[in-house]
């Protein structure tokens, strides 16, 4: 005889089932971690295998993309590696630049006493004098970088944070010098302030090559300005210089960055073009510009006095410009990409 089921135990076995439907469909209910913040169930889950997740700032996306570009990052190699050659250019450097041998006077390139770059008309090896000729370049496009980048940033921040008449009396002088001749600029006082000295040199270049950066950091300064995280700081009492340098300043650093790189380049071009014409560096100081100028006094006989400084100096300017795009592609809010 079958038993049939009582209204009690078939309301208990629905009551089990529903509860097992609902245990198996029912939402993850998150975890509270130890310190009493609720942990989702993903998190608390890769907390228990040793997995964290991190936060990347902005820099570090930067860097991601930066490192994408090669082109760029095979530039860095090589300033990397000139830089240090510049440095460390009385260890490197077989020779002295000024060191003489008559016994190998306009020698081409060549292993013998390792003139890989040949020698001059005094018999001094041109691997050498290129070698300290790159550090005086270089040194001279790194100063003029560094201080055009500070007088520029300095006046483009103040022009366009304060605005009004500060900012027509900063922008009609960078009129006037972005107007007159830049070239008959650089003649008049190289003349006048003297040359022949790196130190000089670098100075009279720097107080031209700011105007451009000076008009970039305004632009941007004009823009941050009106952005509430400035009203924020002026409403909490924040001082302008506070505001400027701490506040807008480092959103600015894209731009800046950028306009420096390509400030290095123009200054190597300058400074090489200003020495061929017998107003920059002079001797008994080597530097490249100066080598292609005595070297063209030869000729065609001696084609490695013009060729081998020429090339270096392109090698670098393209180096520098190559950088300068990566980073520009790096630091543009515009041209981000999910790294």
């Amino acid at each position: 005889m079958i038993e049939r089921p009582s209204p009690d135990d078939l309301m208990r076995s629905t009551t089990q089932d529903r509860g097992g439907a609902l245990g198996a469909t029912a939402p993850l209910v998150p975890a509270v971690g130890a310190t009493g913040a609720t942990v989702a169930p993903d998190l608390d889950l890769s907390y228990q295998s040793g997995v964290e997740v991190k936060a990347r700032s902005q820099w570090a996306y930067a860097r991601m993309r930066f490192f994408r570009h090669r082109l760029a990052v095979a530039s860095l190699i090589i300033l990397i590696v000139a830089g240090l050659v510049a440095i460390f250019a009385n260890t490197v450097a077989r020779y002295g630049y000024d060191e003489q041998d008559y016994t190998v006077i306009l020698q081409g390139p060549t292993l013998s006493g390792w003139h890989l770059f040949g020698t001059d008309e005094l018999g001094r090896d041109y691997l050498s004098r290129v070698i300290f000729g790159l550090r005086t370049s270089l040194w001279v496009a790194f100063f003029v970088a560094g201080v055009a980048t500070v007088l520029g940033t300095i006046v483009g921040a103040i022009s366009g944070y304060y605005g009004g008449k500060i900012d027509n009396l900063l922008m009609r002088f960078v009129d006037l010098l972005l107007v007159v001749p830049f070239l008959v600029i650089l003649l008049v006082l190289s003349a006048y302030l003297g040359q022949g000295k790196p130190f000089r040199v670098g100075l009279i270049l720097a107080f031209l090559l700011w105007v451009n950066l000076a008009r970039v950091v305004r632009g941007t300064f004009l823009s941050l300005r009106e952005k509430e995280f400035v009203e924020a700081a002026k409403a909490a009492g924040a001082g302008d210089l506070r505001i400027m340098f701490r506040h807008m300043l480092p959103s600015s650093m894209g731009p800046i960055v950028v306009t420096m790189t390509l400030l290095i380049a123009a200054a190597i071009l300058i400074e090489a073009a200003l020495s061929f014409l017998g107003f920059g560096v002079q001797p008994p100081t080597p530097a490249l510009g100066k080598l292609i100028a005595d070297g063209q006094v030869s000729g065609f006989s001696a084609w490695w006095l013009v060729t081998f400084p020429g090339v270096v100096i392109v090698v670098i300017a393209l180096a520098v410009n190559f950088v300068g795009d990566g980073l520009r592609d790096a630091l543009d809010p515009q041209q981000r990409v999910r790294a």
